[in-house]
C-alpha cells in the first residue's frame, strides 16, 4: 500500500504520524489465559495410554524390576509407545548410539511399535529402559502415578504448540482493525491464512 493510503486511513499528516500510530496502538502481549496450555489436548493425549500407564505403574519401586518388565513386554506389547513418551519424545521409532565414548559409533534402533516381541527384542527394550535412565526413574524417583507425570510432561511439550496459538490470538485481535481499513479504503474482500 502506499504511503498516502495509510496518511488517509489513519488521518495523519506525515509518516512519523503513522509510526506513532503503530507503536502506540501496540499491546503488552497477545497472549490471554487459555494461550499457556491446551487442557483438552492434554487431556486426550494421556488418555490415550491410561491402561497402558496403570500396568506400568507396577514397575514403580518394583524389587523385581527387569523380570517384572520382561513380562509386561511380553504379555502386554501395547506399552511399548509409552517408552518414549515417558522421556518426551513423540516419536515410536528411534536411532541412539549405544556409547558415545566408545571406539565405534554402535547405532542403536528401537521400534516402539505395538506388536509381539522377540526375546532379543525384549532385551533390547530392557536395555533401553535401563541406558536412558527410566529403569532409575521407575526405581528411584518415581512414587504414584505415570498417567499423571504423563500429564505433566504433555503440558511442557505443549509450549511448542504455543506459537500456533500466538498467531491465532493475533488473527483474532488485529482482525476488526484490518475490515475497518479495508471498509474506509472500499476493499471488498479479506483473505484470511489459509488452515491446512
Amino acid at each position: 500500500m502506499k504511503t498516502e493510503t495509510y496518511l488517509s486511513v489513519l488521518g495523519a499528516r506525515e509518516v512519523n504520524d503513522i509510526i506513532d500510530a503503530f507503536f502506540s496502538t501496540l499491546l503488552d502481549t497477545n497472549w490471554d489465559h487459555k494461550f499457556l496450555v491446551d487442557w483438552n489436548k492434554i487431556k486426550e493425549n494421556v488418555r490415550k495410554y491410561e491402561i497402558e500407564l496403570n500396568i506400568l505403574n507396577s514397575l514403580i519401586r518394583n524389587q523385581n524390576f527387569e523380570k517384572t518388565l520382561k513380562t509386561i513386554l511380553s504379555n502386554y506389547p501395547e506399552v511399548l509407545p509409552c517408552f518414549p513418551l515417558l522421556l518426551a519424545v513423540r516419536d515410536r521409532k528411534l536411532r541412539l548410539i549405544d556409547d558415545v565414548l566408545g571406539q565405534e559409533a554402535n547405532v542403536l534402533y528401537y521400534d516402539f511399535t505395538p506388536r509381539n516381541l522377540s526375546k532379543d527384542e525384549i532385551d533390547l527394550i530392557v536395555n533401553f529402559v535401563k541406558k536412558t535412565g527410566l529403569r532409575d526413574f521407575f526405581l528411584k524417583l518415581s512414587s504414584a502415578s505415570l498417567f499423571d507425570y504423563l500429564a505433566g510432561l504433555e503440558v511442557g511439550l505443549d509450549t511448542n504448540a504455543r506459537k500456533n496459538r500466538s498467531g491465532l490470538v493475533m488473527e483474532m485481535l488485529i482482525e476488526n482493525m484490518v475490515k475497518n481499513a479495508c471498509e474506509q479504503l472500499r476493499l471488498k474482500e479479506i483473505i484470511k491464512q489459509k488452515k491446512i
